[in-house]
């Protein structure tokens, strides 16, 4: 039940906050381009000035905190529907779905093991 409010308060907040056609926006400094120019720019300064409350990690953005403090929950959000492991949340879900893909383009040239990603394999280099 927890996970379904989850849900949908989620969904509520994707809807209120949509960009209704709202111009892009270029960043003086880098030439990102976006909705949210003032949300990017906090990527700019150095300040991290939202800080766990669980443990010692801070963050320049509200939405990475909250994105973060998943790891200190047990509530599963998503779950993968070719072998059903949980998730806490999307971009998980989506760097584990590339492990029941077939290509697997990132060789270990030691022992010519293939991965799906580059991190998946760099972390098996350091075990040769």
């Amino acid at each position: 039940m927890l996970v379904g409010k989850l849900h949908n308060h989620r969904r509520w907040h994707k809807d209120k906050y949509k960009p209704h056609n709202l111009p892009d926006r270029v960043c003086d400094i880098c030439g990102f381009t976006s909705k949210y120019l003032g949300r990017h720019m906090e990527n700019h300064k150095n300040e991290r000035k939202y800080k766990c409350d669980m443990c010692d990690k801070s963050f320049k953005q509200k939405r990475t905190l909250c994105k973060h403090k998943l790891v200190h929950t047990d509530v599963i959000q998503v779950m993968c529907s070719v072998c059903g492991k949980g998730f806490k949340d999307n971009y998980n879900l989506k760097v584990h779905l590339r492990s029941h893909e077939i290509i697997k383009p990132f060789l270990c040239v030691i022992c010519q093991k293939t991965f799906t990603t580059k991190q998946s394999r760099d972390n098996h280099k350091k075990n040769h």
